[in-house]
């Protein structure tokens, strides 16, 4: 007889053993497990059957990345309790979490864009405003470009996407008015030296600035705006999926949009700053 509580402990060290917590960790493991413990009245782990695990998924109203959750926590012990041969059979195994649908990421309108760069003082913080609406460009994608990165001639950046994936960007009018004053320095000087979480404070201040506060208005919220605004002025899903680096098409259709003229078009005369 070898009840669930008895069990977690093993289990969360095997996994750190193998380094299984890329997108979790101990304590969450922990916390999860033994919320289930505790309502199931911490039973033998033979015990547990398909019907008390969905019972206890649906014991109350939640988030469906919440119920996700505690079903991957609960897979991740019964396949480690099933594969130690402690159960016969994984009473998760034909589960099925609940479908999440994707929503429409925030972004700000063209007027608050002017009104957030319109609150940033210095050549740097509006280097990382404007490549960001301008560009689409993440975070990590900021702090590590670099003015060897820039074609002056073609006007363009080679930006280090995920998963180190190189891509040339068209650099548009206003960004490029950023730019230029650094061409002069040394290869390895970064356009913005600032780290990631610098960066991100330097908007969410800007936006605690300008008015704009709110759940969904950070760093990111720029990338969101990039998309949005290319695609409702007229530029083709594919252009866009391109300039943001999205794998799949999926993800860029998330963003409402009219088709007509070129993404490189649309981005070149668009201004934020006065």
């Amino acid at each position: 007889m070898t009840s669930i509580s008895e069990l977690i402990d093993p289990y969360v060290e095997a996994r750190q053993a193998k380094r299984k917590f890329s997108g979790t960790t101990p304590a969450t493991a922990r916390a999860f497990l033994g919320r289930f413990a505790d309502w199931a009245g911490d039973p033998d782990v033979s015990a547990v059957d398909e019907r008390m695990v969905d019972a206890y998924l649906t014991r109350r109203p939640c988030a469906p990345n919440t119920m996700r959750t505690e079903l991957t926590q609960l897979r991740g012990l019964f396949k480690w309790c099933w594969r130690m041969r402690l159960v016969d059979e994984d009473p998760t195994a034909r589960l099925e979490g609940p479908r999440c649908e994707r929503g429409v990421p925030r972004a700000l309108s063209v007027d608050e864009t002017r009104d957030l760069v319109g609150v940033l003082r210095s050549d740097v913080d509006r280097r990382i405003a404007i490549l960001a609406v301008q560009m689409g460009l993440r975070r990590i994608e900021l702090a590590g470009a670099t003015v060897g990165d820039v074609d002056e001639v073609g006007r363009r950046l080679h930006v280090t996407r995920k998963g180190g994936k190189r891509q040339w960007l068209p650099v548009p009018a206003e960004a490029w008015e950023l730019i230029r004053p650094l061409l002069g320095q040394p290869a390895e000087t970064r356009l913005v030296p600032r780290s990631k979480s610098q960066i991100s404070r330097v908007i969410a201040r800007a936006m605690r600035d300008a008015g704009l506060e709110g759940e969904g208005r950070s760093m990111h919220a720029l990338r969101h705006s990039f998309a949005q605004h290319t695609l409702d002025a007229g530029a083709p899903i594919r252009d866009v999926q391109h300039l943001m680096g999205h794998a799949s098409q999926v993800t860029t259709s998330l963003y409402d949009r009219v088709e007509s003229a070129t993404a490189e078009q649309t981005i070149e005369g668009r201004r934020y700053g006065s």
